[in-house]
């Protein structure tokens, strides 16, 4: 699909999923003279060619891609720049926050992931590295809040929104009103906010940012392109409010574990998600915790009670 703002080009480029616990990923490559990449999904062979089949086509030729800006640093996300990095020399651009654990895996699972020692070991080898093709590398481009990226006269800001992940970033075009939201704002699905990266209230406060924008048109990294973007963005807000509410409700039954709140929350009997869901649950709790509505009650050799204040 290609549109077209201004005299700008925007191609969006539908990364399937390669298979489980991966998901399908939006990736842009906008521009007219010269190109950049929003988010470049997985770096496995089938993604790498496909990106680099409509880089050839309408681009002509990654040789006219300056850069590869990923919204943040979750591993649907980044691995396919450190590919086009590895083979093209493509700079990569992502927020401070995560660019120095880029160059360093076992720093990336201390801070993205609740894994420790021989299991984070695994997890670099057999998952970021082995299922999502991810390669340690330099960041060529830290960038910040309010950072200007400029491509064929047009010229980005960036949006720190973090939330969804602490390095997280929006582009903003202001003249055109486009925002390349990543997974700060999607349509038909929910965000996911788990610990230990996720912060709701974060996530919250970066969606009333975003909301006070001129914005026309988004483009998230999952899912359709959003043409009512204030509709939406408030669509995600309210949905993160009413799992608050519902956890408020369990909680007036009496004093439960996060276990206990998943089971009554979420109806899969798959282990792996339920572990998941505990991890979004427990960013929920903490939540709640910080606005002083539920307080945590340690137990030794125990998992901690939650209850309401």
């Amino acid at each position: 699909m290609v549109a077209m703002a201004g005299d700008l080009n925007i191609r969006m480029i539908a990364v399937e999923s390669p298979g489980d616990f991966r998901v399908d990923v939006n990736v842009y490559l906008i521009g007219r003279r010269d190109w950049i990449l929003v988010d470049s999904a997985y770096g496995l062979n089938q993604s790498i060619s496909k990106i680099l089949g409509e880089i050839n086509r309408y681009a002509g030729g990654v040789r006219n891609l300056k850069l590869v800006l990923n919204t943040h640093a979750h591993p649907d996300h980044f691995p396919g720049s450190t590919v086009l990095k590895e083979k093209y020399g493509v700079p990569i651009a992502i927020h401070e926050y995560a660019a120095p654990l880029l160059g360093d895996f076992k720093k990336y699972v201390e801070k993205y992931t609740i894994l420790r020692g021989k299991d984070a070991d695994i997890f670099v080898k057999e998952y970021l590295t082995g299922m999502c093709g991810a390669r340690e590398t330099n960041i060529d481009v830290p960038v910040k809040d309010g950072d200007v990226i400029e491509v064929s006269g047009y010229e980005f800001r960036v949006i720190h929104t973090p939330g969804h992940s602490p390095c997280h970033v929006c582009l903003y075009q202001p003249d055109e009103g486009i925002l390349f939201s990543g997974d700060t704002v999607l349509k038909g699905m929910s965000t996911w906010i788990g610990v230990p990266d996720g912060d709701v209230l974060l996530y919250l406060d970066s969606l009333e940012r975003l909301k006070k924008l001129d914005i026309s048109v988004i483009y998230p990294a999952h899912g359709p392109i959003i043409m009512e973007p204030k509709e939406i963005i408030e669509e995600n807000r309210q949905k993160k409010l009413s799992r608050m509410k519902d956890i408020l409700e369990h909680l007036k039954e009496g004093p439960k574990t996060v276990k206990q709140l998943v089971n009554e929350l979420y109806k899969s009997k798959i282990w792996r998600q339920k572990i998941w869901m505990g991890s979004v649950v427990k960013a929920y709790l903490i939540a709640l915790e910080k606005l002083g509505r539920v307080r945590r009650i340690p137990r030794e050799n125990l998992p901690s009670l939650y209850e309401l204040i």
